[in-house]
């Protein structure tokens, strides 16, 4: 059901989730669909963190774990019962597999419409079109700013440190499984 780089972000987030209460793992699973949803901000997002006390990069890797088994249920519309066993089998607890599994029967439909009506923007080219870094004294930790290019639409991305290594990483991953798949002939 989930890919290697999947598995291994899902992995990578266990030990932050597994220990988060109930209620909270609930509110990052929400942050995460409406970070889905496009709705979601990193202000939020870091604020939320804040109170939870996990540091940007713990906060980082629960989120794009939770984001990496939303998005394999989301595009192989995976039934909650299936999802709630192969969450057991990674190594998530009873409370907080039945917790997801109910959070995702809850927000199924509506995220898997969402990502069948974005699916009109497949074939359009993505480009980098320029970047800037910003940061100043009352913040320290620097704000990568992306500007890209999709088909005929700007759109801007800001992420702090921890975000870009992690759409770096990423990136990497792909990268390897492209390769991997080439050399396979």
């Amino acid at each position: 059901m989930f890919s290697s780089w999947e598995i291994r972000s899902i992995k990578e987030a266990l030990p932050i989730l597994n220990v988060i209460s109930l209620t909270n793992f609930e509110a990052l699973c929400n942050i995460v669909i409406s970070r889905m949803n496009g709705e979601s901000t990193p202000s939020t997002e870091k604020h939320f963190g804040d109170s939870l006390k996990l540091t940007l990069t713990e906060l980082s890797v629960a989120l794009q774990g939770l984001q990496s088994i939303l998005s394999a249920c989301t595009l192989q519309l995976t039934k909650p019962l299936i999802l709630l066993q192969k969450l057991r089998e990674c190594g998530f607890s009873a409370e907080h597999s039945e917790k997801l599994a109910s959070i995702w029967a809850l927000h199924a439909q509506q995220l898997v419409n969402r990502a069948r009506g974005s699916q009109v923007t497949q074939g359009i080219r993505l480009s980098l079109s320029g970047w800037e870094i910003h940061a100043n004294v009352a913040n320290p930790q620097p704000v990568v700013s992306l500007s890209l290019r999709i088909g005929e639409e700007n759109k801007v991305l800001d992420m702090d440190r921890a975000q870009l290594e992690n759409l770096f990483d990423q990136i990497q991953q792909i990268q390897k499984e492209v390769d991997a798949l080439l050399t396979a002939d």
